[in-house]
């Protein structure tokens, strides 16, 4: 894995739980040291496991600063994703100040 301080062994586990049944409906282990890149790849777990009809309307996916990229919001804008990612740049701000991006509200 590669990480800032050069080339560790490890791996980043990322697991997805629903919210109402508790239990793990995805899970995976990456070779890199950020979840930013994962987020896509477990949203495709998540389809791949529950069908493409699971992204209903009382579907809401949530996840911490560790996930936000502009490439992950993206993504989940692309694909219709309704989600809450906290903006990783505004660590430690008020609560009010955090942005969180939901596709489906998103007026144009």
């Amino acid at each position: 894995m590669t990480t800032s301080k050069g080339t560790i062994q490890g791996m980043t586990r990322v697991t997805v739980a629903d919210e109402k049944h508790q239990i793990i409906i995805h899970a995976e282990a990456f070779g890199i040291g950020q979840e930013q890149a994962t987020l896509q790849p477990m949203m495709e777990g998540i389809l791949q496991n529950l069908g493409d009809d699971v992204l209903s309307d009382d579907f809401k996916v949530t996840a911490d600063t560790g996930f936000s990229s502009e490439a992950s919001l993206q993504y989940l804008y692309e694909e219709g994703v309704d989600a809450v990612v906290p903006d990783n740049h505004v660590i430690g701000a008020d609560i009010a100040e955090i942005m969180y991006y939901s596709a489906y509200k998103v007026d144009n």
